[in-house]
């Protein structure tokens, strides 16, 4: 069997060979195509080199065969991967657009959009609203983009487009009706056929002709609209009438379902406005019903403030001064007031057995004017006339520490101790301390609670204290009489210098009262936390 040239011969070390001086196994003689001559051994290296070329070269094309085809799979399936996406972004558009399309249109219905373009606008929004920016950055194709720029830009530019011109016409609506109100309030007594209102509505319809609406089409919706302002602000109708032909050689506007719902406006106009005339009218008489009340139980309190303790007292003045806050009736019910206080301190009042003990004792325990000056107040229509001007007469009589016996005892003697441990310059400051302390004691429900004996050993434990007191203020040293360890938890008020008004009330007092102020100014001075002169 005959061995071919490609197996018996290496063409690669041949060809890489000089002179091709290869080194060749013996091989027969046959070569297909050649016939059965004899190949020289360069004859069979060429044509074995010839045949191994022709190999490669197939294998080459067939390599670059593949190559195109794996391209042109890969390439399809990409060009099939984005035709997907395609139809997701379009969809992602979609999703936007509707999320966003109806805050467009409000916030465009809500915008001056009178002076500015729709690019000027739009940059502002996209700037007010970074969400809207983040959701159109997820739109990865082409496609996706410009769907979504198409659908949002028509929702853009019809709204933008749209209420610009409503608010231009608004505008201009507002400015002629601005005029038109203050222009026939010019001519109040014109009528609406006179030749003054003939000129002001041709002066109206020349304006609105300068402003674009050259057309009675055009021109009616803002008559009409002047007309509702008209009537609404000034109650005037006459724009009405002239829309609705009420006037002398004037035919009518429109057809007649215009005609009829101008006729239905004005009717409701003038319906509410009398409904809110009414409204108003009820709201001013319940004001004035609820102040001439207020008024009225002032002028009651006032009057009896002073019947009470004088039935026969002058009262015209405060009379006169409620008669010119409008209580047309004041006087009458003064005079009611009167005759009523007048019959009852006119009446013989008996209290029961044992009651005027308990007012008595109820009365001489509160502590301030004022408090028993509101108890009479309350009782006065219940008290008999002598036991009133008696109770009146101790108003200012209150019982006070000062009087209790011994708070009086202690302070004989305090003198002697102040000079045992202090100068004896010292005795007004610490006896006012001790007036101080025990009048808390004598306020508390420790004193109300405590035997006589109780009370004299609790005054010699302030008396102690008011001594330590006075001195910690001074910086000197004194022997305490006794252990005051438990006095510690007494309240230490620091006493102040009193002013030039003060020190003069202190000597004119103690003039007058015999060279020391009496019990009732000293009571006073030390609750006023005031140092008592020396």
């Amino acid at each position: 069997m005959a061995t071919s040239i490609s197996k018996s011969v290496n063409y690669k070390q041949a060809a890489a060979a000089p002179d091709y001086q290869v080194a060749a196994r013996p091989v027969d003689t046959f070569v297909s195509g050649t016939g059965n001559d004899v190949l020289s051994k360069g004859k069979q290296v060429a044509a074995a080199l010839e045949q191994a070329s022709g190999a490669v070269a197939r294998y080459g094309q067939v390599q670059a065969r593949l190559s195109k085809e794996q391209e042109a799979a890969v390439a399809k399936a990409e060009a099939a991967e984005y035709r997907k996406e395609v139809v997701r972004d379009k969809a992602r558009a979609d999703g936007i657009t509707a999320n966003w399309q109806e805050q467009l249109k409000s916030d465009l219905a809500n915008a001056d959009l009178t002076n500015t373009t729709q690019e000027e606008w739009y940059a502002g929004w996209k700037e007010d609203n970074p969400t809207f920016g983040e959701n159109v950055a997820t739109l990865i194709t082409e496609e996706g983009r410009l769907k979504f720029g198409v659908d949002l830009g028509d929702v853009l530019g019809t709204n933008f487009d749209i209420n610009q011109i409503k608010q231009q016409e608004f505008n201009d609506v507002e400015v002629l009706t601005n005029g038109a109100l203050a222009k026939s309030q010019k001519i109040p007594t014109a009528t609406a056929d006179s030749k003054g209102f003939r000129q002001f509505v041709k002066t109206l319809e020349e304006d609105m002709s300068t402003l674009g609406n050259e057309t009675n089409q055009s021109r009616i919706p803002k008559l009409r609209a002047i007309a509702r302002q008209m009537l609404t602000k000034n109650d005037d109708d006459r724009l009405y009438k002239w829309l609705l032909g009420e006037v002398a050689g004037r035919t009518a506007i429109g057809g007649g379902d215009f005609q009829n719902d101008v006729a239905a406006e004005r009717e409701a106009i003038k319906k509410k406005k009398l409904a809110d005339k009414y409204k108003e009218d009820d709201r001013v008489e319940k004001q004035r019903k609820a102040k001439y009340a207020i008024d009225v139980n002032a002028m009651n309190l006032e009057l009896g403030e002073i019947l009470r303790f004088n039935p026969n007292a002058e009262i015209d003045t405060i009379v006169q001064k409620y008669i010119d806050m409008d209580i047309g009736d004041a006087r009458a019910k003064a005079n009611t007031m009167v005759n009523a206080y007048a019959q009852e301190y006119g009446r013989d009042r008996v209290l029961p057995a044992g009651t005027e003990n308990q007012i008595r004792a109820e009365f001489y325990a509160l502590k301030t004017p004022r408090e028993r000056h509101d108890y009479i107040d309350e009782r006065v229509l219940l008290l008999p006339t002598e036991l009133a001007q008696n109770l009146r007469t101790n108003v200012t009589k209150i019982e006070s520490h000062y009087d209790d016996k011994v708070f009086k005892s202690n302070i004989k003697n305090l003198e002697d101790i102040v000079g045992e441990t202090l100068d004896a310059d010292y005795y007004p400051a610490v006896v006012q301390q001790f007036s101080l302390l025990y009048a808390d004691y004598y306020a508390s429900d420790s004193y109300k609670d405590a035997e006589y004996g109780e009370r004299i050993t609790r005054a010699g434990e302030l008396k102690q204290q008011a001594l330590l007191i006075v001195n910690e203020s001074l910086g000197v040293d004194a022997e305490p009489l006794n252990d005051i360890t438990e006095l510690a938890g007494i309240p230490i008020t620091p006493l102040k210098d009193s002013n030039q008004a003060g020190l003069d009330a202190w000597a004119k007092e103690s003039e007058k009262n015999g060279g020391y102020p009496s019990k009732e100014f000293l009571l006073n001075w030390d609750r006023n936390g005031l140092r008592r002169p020396n």
